[in-house]
């Protein structure tokens, strides 16, 4: 009996430290793009264009505020 508590008690400490582990790793992944959280003013944005370029479509996000 001793010998299958100290297995269960062996086996449930892998899991964890396996459990915390996974969780470590999944919450910082290696990401390749770069998000930004914040608010941006189209009025101060300049923007480098050919002579009479235009912008085509402005893509954004509303803030859940």
């Amino acid at each position: 009996m001793a010998k299958f508590a100290r297995l269960a008690l062996l086996l449930t400490v892998a899991i964890v430290v396996a459990a915390v582990v996974w969780w470590s790793i999944g919450r910082h992944p290696d990401r390749t793009e770069l998000t930004l959280y914040g608010n941006v003013d189209l009025r101060q944005v300049e923007l480098p264009f050919n002579g009479s370029e235009r912008i085509a479509e402005v893509r954004a996000r509303k803030a859940i505020t």
